[in-house]
Parts: C-alpha cells; sequence; structure tokens
C-alpha cells in the first residue's frame, strides 16, 4: 500500500459497467505481478500496485472467481507509456447489471425491491472516485455496458438514460471526458448503433469500437486477446480526448 497523499500525483480513471469492463478474459500467472506505474484503489479505499483481475477490488461484483482480464490493463499500461504519469484506476464493475440499474436515484424505485440491502452501483462509483481524487485529477471515465440492454426495446430508451447517467456523473466528480465501448456479441446490430450516436448526443464524449475483437466460445465476452485489443483502443480514444496538443509525447507505437 502507498503512503502517498500529494495532490495531482495520479492521474485518476473511473471504469465502470458490467461484464465485459469487470472483465472475463483468461488470467495467466504473469498478471498477478503489479504493473509498473499503475494502481489501483482498493475495497478500503487505499491506493495499491494493480494486478489483474482489476475488478477484484469493486464493492459490488460477483464473486471473484469470476472476474477475468478486461480492458483496463492495457489501457492504464498504453496512457502509462504515453504520457509517464502514475495511473489510479477505481474499477468498480458488476456482470449482467442493465442501464436502468446505474441509475442516480434506483434504490429508491419501485421497481428495485429485489436489490434491497445490496450497495448501490452509483452511489459507490461516486463515492470511491471521490475517495481516489484526494490522491489526484479525474482524467476520465470510461464505461462498457449494453448486453442487458440489447433488445429493441430497451434500446429505444437506452441514449435517453445514459444522457442522464453522463450528466449525473458530471455533476458530481467534475466535466470530463465520457468514453463508451461497443458490444459484439450477436445483438451487436441493436446496441451498436444507438452507443455509437453518443458522440453526437453528448457533449465530449467518444465510442470506442469492437469490431472485429475475439471472443469467448460464449459469444457475449470478449477472449483475452479482446480484451487487449479494446483496451488499446480506450487508451487511444482517451489520449486524444484528455492529451492531445498538451504537450504530451506519445511514447507507445500506433494502436491496433
Amino acid at each position: 500500500m502507498t503512503s502517498c497523499t500529494q495532490k495531482d500525483s495520479y492521474d485518476v480513471y473511473l471504469l465502470i459497467g458490467q461484464s465485459n469492463m469487470a472483465g472475463r478474459g483468461t488470467l495467466v500467472p504473469e498478471d498477478a505481478i503489479p504493473c509498473n506505474g499503475i494502481f489501483l484503489l482498493d475495497s478500503l479505499d487505499r491506493v495499491v500496485p494493480a494486478a489483474a483481475p482489476l475488478n477484484q477490488f469493486s464493492t459490488i461484483r460477483k464473486k471473484l472467481s469470476l472476474q477475468g482480464y478486461s480492458l483496463g490493463n492495457t489501457f492504464a499500461e498504453t496512457i502509462h507509456a504515453r504520457t509517464g504519469h502514475k495511473i489510479l484506476l477505481i474499477v468498480n464493475a458488476k456482470g449482467g447489471t442493465s442501464i436502468k440499474s446505474w441509475a442516480k436515484d434506483f434504490h429508491q424505485r419501485a421497481d428495485t425491491i429485489k436489490a434491497k440491502g445490496q450497495l448501490q452501483y452509483y452511489a459507490e462509483a461516486v463515492r470511491r472516485t471521490r475517495e481516489a481524487m484526494k490522491y489526484g485529477e479525474l482524467k476520465a471515465i470510461l464505461w462498457h455496458q449494453g448486453e442487458s440492454d440489447a433488445t429493441p426495446e430497451k434500446a429505444a430508451s437506452y441514449m435517453k438514460q445514459l444522457k442522464q447517467l453522463v450528466e449525473n456523473l458530471r455533476s458530481d466528480l467534475g466535466d470530463v471526458p465520457f468514453i463508451a465501448g461497443e458490444i459484439n456479441s450477436s445483438e451487436k446490430d441493436i446496441f451498436n448503433p444507438i452507443i455509437n450516436a453518443i458522440t453526437d448526443s453528448i457533449p465530449n464524449a467518444y465510442c470506442v469500437p469492437a469490431e472485429g475483437l475475439p471472443m469467448n466460445s460464449d459469444n457475449l465476452h470478449f477472449s483475452r486477446e479482446g480484451q487487449i485489443i479494446l483496451g488499446h483502443r480506450y487508451a487511444d480514444t482517451v489520449y486524444k480526448a484528455v492529451f492531445a496538443g498538451n504537450g504530451d509525447n506519445p511514447t507507445f507505437p500506433p494502436l491496433r
């Protein structure tokens, strides 16, 4: 655990969403080795060296054995390599969650009786990010969610709900770039046109493509290789949104 309390010593990123943000890629022994320059906020809100699975400290996650390799790994490694800045991640994802469950008022609504006693997803994301912001500046919010809403009926109201989510997050955490990713499951033709519209519907928001990414055998979750490529794509988008033209010199080779 680090004892550093100096403001702005870390670039802070919030990573939220459902199972593909939590990570379902296969882990290998080397993943347990902490990454240089990359840190996690743990479940006790302490800054610790980052090692996979990054969602291990999520306060809302499913069981630990389900957590795997995620896009956050190569995202953080790439951003660190490009900027030289120390990276602090808050990874607070949970598999199977719909966008409505991330609403700020979710646990106050009548349709959430079955969620009574659980930590509220939105509130925990904000609370933990505020703790991380004691150590640095929030640079961007990364969102990957949609498989639970990839039906014609749910997709019709998705952008309205996403707009409200972004508005609430920015009100509580600051006006930072919001980065969302496509899905690559069998329902992608329903969902991806909706998420692609984010660049025209929400200011300072960006969409990361998932085209061609390898999948696990369930055809729902990105494989380890798919997560590696997706992390590079998120990093490329975040770098352009946050750092391009600000004097930081890229040191990482061109991304896929």
